[in-house]
């Protein structure tokens, strides 16, 4: 039997604290439909107890656009901490 799960959603797990910058970034890779696409994002803590640390929606207006949905720093102590939108390109483009 062919299980089907209708979210679209990508999950990412940092399993330690791990000191540092971190940049989360949205990219439109493909598209049937070529209509813009709205992206909830969300920054969650799940330790000691789950803590929402930012929530936001970014509109990706067509194929191949970037944008950054958050940046943020972690602590030695793994408290997320300086959190902002400056953009910051990842993909590159020849």
């Amino acid at each position: 039997e062919e299980v089907q799960n209708p979210l679209n959603q990508e999950v990412v797990t940092l399993r330690g604290v791990v000191k540092g910058e971190y940049v989360v970034n949205l990219h439109y890779y493909a598209s049937e439909t070529k209509k813009p696409v709205d992206v909830n994002v969300r920054l969650a803590k799940v330790n000691p107890k789950l803590e929402i640390v930012y929530y936001g929606k970014v509109n990706l207006e067509k194929k191949g656009a970037e944008k950054t949905a958050v940046r943020f720093s972690i602590t030695r102590d793994g408290e997320v901490s300086g959190i902002n939108f400056l953009p910051k390109s990842l993909v590159i483009v020849n």
